[in-house]
């Protein structure tokens, strides 16, 4: 046999027994190769985001109060102002981060200008973010028409242009703030497998603390991760009463990865405080719900996702304007919006007469 004949030979011998268990262990090891890389990238994208927090989009310390003298923005403009954004975001079926986007300009914005605004300026200030967060957020387009119909013309189109530049400048151009929940849903990824309806549920669960959060002044001062993981502990805590509860070796699990990746502690101070003001708000709309006769047992598995799909009969006085939107988790604030909207190929919007979606009284 010559030497052509014999490398013929070779390449059509019957592989090893080891070959297949050889190939196996490669798949595995490219597997592992894998995980290892997307969590060193998750790890990059939460660190980038924490920076952000902490420098890029930091400002200096604001909060609204309702003393009737001070010349600035009051605590009740600014939670109307957020129950009214919602509903406007509600209403053209915009994403609910739209508005976390719109607050924290707006915050940012208010805390730039030392918190010194008329209703007039808090008003048309968020107007302005809303234009902004939706441009930034949305497929869709709210045309400026249709922002001063908001508005009930007490501003034009040319009004909210003109201060749209001057917030801009005020916040340096820097208008992608991560949100509340953005960090939820990062901070998720380090949690071990889980059934799909529970991690849907602890995700669900965890936004609409954030949105509860969000209208409240009281965490201005937070940064949005700590009340992103403040908001995940207190339902691993509220899950333990329902069939859905997660495991202590997971919840340990999942706080561990936190702290030895991001070196983010469930024990700070400030996660301590977020969870204590969440406890409140959370028993305040539960409180509400026992009220209208609604509450569930707590042994019923699917108390979550009915405490959340039962938060259009809440009233807007309590948590109603907060509550998670999502296909089957929807909640609007009790505004009757007589509006007929036309959609058009571009997804912008057409103007529309408004006959009640009045904007908040900001005087």
């Amino acid at each position: 046999m010559g030497k052509g004949e014999e490398r013929i030979a070779v390449s059509r011998s019957p592989c090893s027994p080891l070959s297949a268990e050889a190939v196996a262990r490669a798949d595995e090891c490219s597997q592992e190769e894998d995980q290892i890389a997307a969590t060193s990238l998750l790890v990059s994208v939460v660190k980038a985001m924490i920076r952000q927090e902490e420098a890029v989009y930091a400002y200096a310390s604001y909060r609204p109060d309702d003393c009737c003298t001070s010349n600035g923005i009051k605590e009740k403009w600014r939670q109307d102002i957020c129950h009214w954004t919602y509903s406007v975001v509600d209403h053209f079926d915009l994403s609910r981060e739209t508005v976390a986007i719109s607050l924290s300009l707006f915050d940012r914005y208010m805390a730039a200008e030392g918190n010194k605004c008329t209703g007039e300026t808090a008003l048309l200030t968020s107007l302005t973010t809303l234009f902004v967060a939706v441009k930034l957020n949305e497929k869709k387009t709210i045309h400026l028409n249709t922002l001063a119909d908001l508005s009930r013309r007490q501003f034009t189109a040319n009004d909210i242009v003109l201060w749209e530049l001057r917030v801009l400048e005020a916040l340096s151009w820097k208008v992608n703030p991560p949100t509340h929940v953005s960090f939820v849903s990062h901070l998720l990824q380090f949690m071990p497998s889980l059934h799909s309806s529970v991690r849907r549920d602890l995700f669900e669960l965890s936004r609409y603390l954030c949105e509860l959060c969000l209208c409240d002044s009281h965490f201005i001062d937070y940064r949005p991760s700590s009340v992103a993981y403040a908001s995940i502990l207190n339902v691993f805590e509220h899950m333990q009463t329902t069939n859905a509860s997660i495991s202590i070796e997971k919840r340990k699990a999942f706080t561990t990865n936190l702290l030895h990746l991001l070196d983010l502690n469930h024990n700070d101070s400030e996660v301590i405080a977020a969870r204590s003001r969440m406890h409140a708000m959370f028993a305040s709309s539960m409180d509400t719900y026992a009220q209208e006769g609604m509450l569930l047992s707590p042994s019923d598995t699917a108390v979550n996702n009915d405490f959340v799909e039962r938060n259009d009969k809440v009233s807007s006085a309590s948590a109603s304007a907060s509550a998670t939107k999502s296909q089957h988790h929807k909640l609007h604030v009790q505004v009757d919006c007589g509006v007929s909207v036309e959609s058009h190929s571009d997804g912008s919007m057409s103007r529309a007469k408004y006959r009640h979606l009045s904007p908040p009284r900001t005087q």
